[in-house]
């Protein structure tokens, strides 16, 4: 299958939010829309469609009329919903998801690739986040997490010793396209995990702002937890 990125608006984001966001993550993972929207307006907030390429269908083709001729998402086969600001250099990804009928086939991996070269052209780097396989709480749990890790691992991710505590879930945080995290230099390396730490920070306060922040997040490099 021949796959191109997409930059979704706003309405096209929100679109794909209660047709498949909604549906692909549990309910205590899901942002309200307008905590989004909130994010969006504020330009720290952007969305990526994966969409499979059929020729001359593309979301933002229009008839000699001006209107689209058929839904825009007909061809969605993933997406990709990530923060940023101003004021670090990393991105993170928020939610990531191929439709469940196209996994399996690798597309998940090369996308995850695109995207990092798309984020590398905006200047940044991506963080991402995993639930903490140091707190799972049966084996139906580390089999997942462990598959989850591998795949990150496979495609190019570096585990940082970044741990994260947001409200009662424990997360480790990965990044991708932050060189020095990938290097055998230790000291680069520490410096590395030290801007994830710092970058993360950033990012969580523009999503949980204010006193909820100070209360209920908690991202530190696994020597100060």
């Amino acid at each position: 299958m021949n796959t191109y990125l997409h930059f979704l608006s706003q309405e096209e984001a929100h679109t794909v939010f209660r047709r498949y966001l909604k549906h692909h993550f549990p309910a205590d993972e899901v942002k309200p829309w307008k905590s989004i929207s909130r994010m969006w307006a504020d330009d720290c907030y952007f969305a990526v469609g994966v969409f499979e390429d059929v020729g001359d269908v593309r979301p933002d083709s229009q008839n000699s009329s001006g209107a689209n001729e058929s839904d825009p998402l007909d061809t969605l086969r993933g997406y990709a919903f990530f923060v940023e600001s101003p004021d670090c250099d990393a991105c993170l990804l928020d939610y990531y998801a191929i439709l469940p009928e196209y996994r399996d086939a690798g597309l998940g991996g090369r996308t995850l690739q695109r995207l990092a070269e798309l984020v590398r052209d905006r200047g940044k780097y991506i963080l991402l986040e995993t639930e903490d396989i140091d707190f799972a709480k049966n084996d139906g749990q580390v089999a997942e997490r462990t598959r989850r890790d591998a795949f990150y691992t496979r495609n190019g991710c570096v585990k940082t010793d970044v741990k994260g505590k947001v409200f009662t879930v424990h997360y480790a945080v990965w990044a991708l396209g932050l060189e020095a995290a990938h290097g055998a230099d230790e000291a680069a390396r520490s410096t590395a995990f030290d801007r994830a730490c710092a970058d993360m920070n950033t990012l969580y306060q523009l999503m949980i702002p204010g006193e909820k922040f100070r209360l209920f997040v908690k991202i530190v490099r696994a020597s100060e937890a």
